[in-house]
């Protein structure tokens, strides 16, 4: 509960202060799907127990960017992205004693706050435009698992429900490029690659033995607007 009041507050800050600050600049609204590397062995006993793929994990992610420009060629970007995915699983190598499945739902849920420098090249109105980018990031992540569960730790392997949670947030940085092609003077369609480098942490709460890595790409269409 206190990461996500965090993340309000810093959200929040930065909506308010960017516009503020902004000369010419712009907006950047995106869409698109992020494809976590789905490391730390928090990800590694999800296989091993549940079945999970790394391409499981993949899932829709959006965000936004407010953009200060700095020269005719640089901006500074203030944004938020956010991405969450559920998957439905099973034990794989256990089931009830009447033969049926044992059920649970994990979920992960990422929040980057980002700042990036962003080298514009024809950063003219109504002109293509490639840009290269890259910037650091506060990686705000909250894990959950709820449904049955074995105990592990009982001589009959008893099975009950219950759930478990773990949030946090973790330090690094992105780098990426992409391309605006106007429809008008002042808007421009987006693609872009970011790829994001997150610090592996621990994970502590219900997962204390566990690290999680929120590492991964994100690939997203989008729109410009110019002011």
């Amino acid at each position: 509960m206190q990461t996500k009041k965090t993340i309000v507050a810093l959200s929040a800050g930065l909506l308010l202060a960017a516009p503020a600050a902004l000369g010419e600049g712009g907006l950047d609204v995106r869409v698109g799907a992020f494809l976590p590397d789905a490391k730390g062995n928090i990800f590694a006993d999800t296989q091993e127990l549940f079945g999970t793929k790394k391409a499981d994990w993949r899932g829709v992610s959006g965000g936004v960017d407010f953009n200060l420009g700095l020269s005719s060629n640089v901006e500074l970007g203030f944004g938020i992205d956010a991405y969450s995915r559920t998957l439905d699983t099973v034990y794989v190598d256990f089931e009830r004693p009447s033969g049926d499945d044992i059920n649970q739902t994990l979920k992960l849920t990422v929040v980057p706050l980002s700042v990036s420098l962003k080298v514009v090249a024809n950063n003219h109105r109504g002109a293509v435009s490639p840009y290269l980018l890259a910037g650091v990031d506060a990686y705000f992540w909250q894990y959950e698992e709820d449904g049955d569960f074995i105990d592990f730790g009982s001589p009959d392997l008893e099975i009950g429900s219950d759930f478990f949670e773990s949030s946090g947030v973790a330090p690094g940085f992105h780098v990426g490029g992409g391309v605006r092609v106007p429809v008008g003077d002042d808007i421009k369609i987006t693609a872009e690659a970011r790829y994001n480098f997150a610090k592996e942490v621990d994970m502590g709460d219900d997962f204390s033995r566990n690290r999680i890595d929120v590492s991964g790409l994100a690939v997203t269409v989008g729109v410009n607007v110019r002011f």
